[in-house]
Parts: structure tokens; sequence; C-alpha cells
């Protein structure tokens, strides 16, 4: 970033729209009482949530790797196509599973046909993710990125959720600083990876920062409630804004850690304070 960067509640907006509808979204989870299956591989133990946390973050890690080889050896065209494509993709996925839970938790008896309504809605957001609008394509992450966010935050156990998420920021600092994030930051423009990063006002915000902070206050309303979900987004706001100040002074800087850290603990405080309460 150049002395020209001055910070304003401009650079966070899409990211305050996205914690919205993860809000909304999570709310007809949380107030439904919906059952959502698990998409883990291992129980729900302290070594389940471990060997859990441990096989996403390696497939992080292969993506972002595999990304940087490709890259390195001339394979640009390749990438952006391949992230379109995964992008419409992931449109279509969670399009279809979040139309799904409104139906469920809206219209319980109802059978439509979901994919009239979820294929329309897939497009919208595809073409805006991929679009060439700068607000367009801001607020069509914010989006998508909100219904992934909720979508792993519901179907990710509490603790393989929390461990995964601690684990995202250690490992967001490494790949930035000495990894394969960092290694693509230096040979290819990130704001140019079609879908993958959210550009607004000149800051680039990776896609899946907006998907984890989803994650994070998604999880939180699902499994305690309102009041953890505001405290874990305004956490998040709080770390993002640390990290953009940091970006102010800097060409690159990870976005998880400080999010991630103030959204759990302020995600804690309700569940110590009734703790405390219970002494």
């Amino acid at each position: 970033m150049g002395e020209e960067f001055k910070l304003n509640i401009g650079y966070i907006s899409p990211v305050i729209l996205s914690l919205c509808a993860t809000g909304l979204l999570s709310s007809l989870i949380y107030y439904s009482k919906i059952e959502i299956e698990p998409i883990t591989l291992f129980e729900e133990t302290p070594s389940g949530a471990a060997l859990n946390t441990l096989y996403f973050v390696a497939i992080l890690f292969g993506s972002a790797t595999m990304l940087y080889l490709l890259l390195k050896h001339g394979l640009s065209k390749f990438v952006k196509y391949s992230m379109r494509l995964a992008v419409a993709l992931m449109a279509l996925f969670v399009s279809d599973w979040s139309v799904g839970l409104c139906l469920r938790a809206l219209w319980p008896n109802a059978e439509p046909n979901r994919a009239i309504i979820a294929l329309p809605i897939a497009a919208v957001l595809a073409y805006g993710s991929l679009g060439r609008s700068e607000p367009l394509r801001a607020t069509s992450i914010a989006l998508l990125g909100a219904i992934t966010g909720t979508f792993l935050g519901s179907s990710i156990p509490l603790l393989t959720s929390i461990l995964l998420l601690l684990a995202l920021a250690v490992y967001d600092m490494v790949a930035v600083f000495r990894g394969p994030i960092g290694k693509i930051a230096e040979i290819f423009p990130l704001e140019e990876f079609p879908g993958a990063t959210l550009t607004y006002h000149g800051v680039t915000i990776g896609m899946g920062d907006v998907v984890f902070y989803s994650m994070l206050a998604g999880g939180a309303m699902v499994n305690f409630g309102p009041l953890n979900y505001i405290l874990s987004s305004l956490g998040l706001l709080a770390g993002l804004w640390m990290g953009l100040r940091m970006l102010s002074k800097r060409s690159i800087f990870p976005g998880l850690p400080f999010a991630i850290l103030l959204g759990l603990l302020m995600m804690g405080i309700p569940e110590v304070i009734r703790a405390l309460l219970w002494l």
C-alpha cells in the first residue's frame, strides 16, 4: 500500500454485508432447530477434531502450493479458467444448499423443485463474482462467502471448528510470510484471480478470509445464539480493522490472525460469564 491509503468504513463494508447475510441465514438454523449433517471425517473428540483440522489445513496447503507451481510455470490462463469453474460450481452447490435450508426452515411441508430457485441464484452469484463491476463483484463475493461460511459453520462440529479456525490463523501467517501465498503475490497480482479475491477501493481480501469470517460468526449463531453471533462479528470486524492498519504499512498482510482471535475471544465471553455464574 502506498502513502495515500487512508482507512475508512468503506474498506470493510463488503465484510459487514457478508456477516449480516451470515446472521440471517444461520438464524434460520438456530431458531428452526434444523439438524445439519456434519461433513467431518473423524468423530468429535479431541483427537478426532485434531485430525479433522489437519485434514482441512492439508487440503488448503496443497491447493495453494499447486496454484503457486502452476503460476510459476506460466500456466496463469489455466489457473484463471479453473478458478472461474470452481467459483461457478461453488455458487451452484451453496445456492442449492441455502435454498433447501430456507425451504426446510420456513416452509417445511412444501415440496417445490428447488433447482428452479437455486439455478438463477447461482447464476447471479457466479456472474457477479466474476464480473468487471467492482461493487457488483464485491457484493456477490460477500454473499457467496456468507453462504459458504454458514454451511461450514453449521456442518463442522464446534470443537473441530474452533481448532480449525485457530490453525487457519497460524497457517495464514505462515502462508503469507513464508509460504505459497506470499510467493504467489510476488509473481502474480492477487487481485487478478477471478472470484478468488475481493477487491474493493484498492484493498484485496481473499475469498477464503470472507468464508472463514462467516464460518466463525455462523458457527457462533448456530451453536450459541444471537448474542454470541453479534459479539463474534464485532470481534471479527475489529480484528479486520487491525489487519488493515497493518496493511497500510505493508504490501501484503494475512487477514485471518487478528480477526479470528478477536472473533473467538468475543464469542466466548457470554459462555465464560455463564460458567462463572454457575460456580
